[in-house]
């Protein structure tokens, strides 16, 4: 009895893997549809919908030959009703991929390799799933993405280089996540970032320097964390920001919409005790800022010089060698 136990549990085991494979294996077909558009470009698109996909691999998924027909058009996939763990990697077979949506799929990993070939990609709608961590270069291929919605997960933890390579992106979503602590250089690559949403996370600082390369920046919003120190400095350092949202925070609960943040007083008076707090958490951080701004120009003077002069070194030996020319040309006998 106990020998047919063991063979009995071996036969379960050869066939639940062999389940699983099969799963993996299966081909999957589009479903072709019109859109409901996210952005004003993406009426132009065939959407191909997949349904019941179960994903847990990191292979590509296998599609069935009426869907490799769609594979040049412009494109947008959406999944439904599928268990999908990590992003498959579909950009080796749909090269013209720019709008993924995998809304509510069970969504757990972003790793490195998941945008490999997403060199069209525009953008990546995530929003309900279950992703804790965003590690180092998870989008650094997807370098067209210009809309990113990871709202509605467990993100805890942000690598510093987590959006290293998306330099054009205007709009990022993380609402209703479980962010406490952001690194001042996370955002860094963003050059192109119009929007930030972190509502509904656990913040409770605002840095100096956390957005202060973010020049484009139009809106912040803040809303129900637990920000309790804010550096009103930073506000100097973003001309294009006009809207401001702090609403349900420990030391504020004010929204400034649809006006100049830049130099305004009123909000800096309104920010008052949010400074405060700040000023005295981290009360020499403005001084080493300045500094560090000090010691950055200082090096790229000294670049430039260097620069100057090598190229006046080598101007000079040209005039040396022109002048040794006409020297030995006025001298050589006729």
């Amino acid at each position: 009895m106990l020998i047919s136990s063991r063979l009995k549990s071996l036969l379960i085991l050869w066939c639940s893997i062999g389940l699983i494979s099969g799963a993996n294996e299966k081909e999957y077909e589009c479903t072709v549809r019109h859109n409901t558009t996210f952005s004003q470009f993406e009426d132009r698109f065939t959407t191909c919908v997949l349904k019941n996909v179960n994903y847990i691999s990191g292979k590509g998924l296998k599609f069935s030959n009426s869907t490799n027909d769609i594979a040049y058009n412009k494109l947008k996939i959406t999944f439904i009703e599928s268990n999908v763990e990590t992003v498959p990697n579909m950009f080796y077979t749909f090269t013209n991929l720019e709008v993924l949506e995998m809304n509510q799929v069970g969504l757990r990993n972003i790793f490195q390799q998941s945008f490999q070939h997403a060199s069209n990609l525009r953008v990546f709608h995530a929003y309900e799933n279950k992703i804790t961590t965003l590690d180092a270069y998870s989008f650094v291929e997807a370098i067209k993405l210009e809309y990113l919605d990871l709202s509605h997960n467990k993100i805890a933890n942000i690598n510093v280089e987590a959006f290293k390579g998306l330099s054009k992106l205007k709009e990022l979503s993380l609402i209703d996540n479980r962010i406490s602590i952001i690194d001042e250089q996370t955002f860094e690559p963003l050059k192109a970032l119009t929007w930030i949403w972190l509502d509904r996370n656990e913040i409770k600082i605002i840095s100096l320097s956390l957005f202060v390369n973010n020049l484009n920046l139009k809106g912040m919003n803040f809303n129900n964390n637990k920000i309790s120190a804010f550096s009103t400095i930073l506000l100097d350092k973003l001309p294009q920001l006009r809207f401001l949202f702090l609403s349900g925070n420990n030391c504020t609960s004010q929204n400034f919409i649809n006006t100049v943040i830049q130099y305004n007083a009123n909000i800096k008076k309104e920010l008052s005790s949010c400074y405060a707090e700040y000023r005295s958490i981290v009360p020499n951080e403005e001084e080493k800022y300045q500094l560090k701004n000090v010691l950055r120009d200082a090096e790229k003077a000294n670049a430039q010089c260097e620069t100057d002069k090598a190229a006046l070194l080598e101007r000079l030996e040209t005039t040396r060698q022109q002048l040794a020319n006409l020297q030995y040309k006025n001298e050589k006998p006729n």
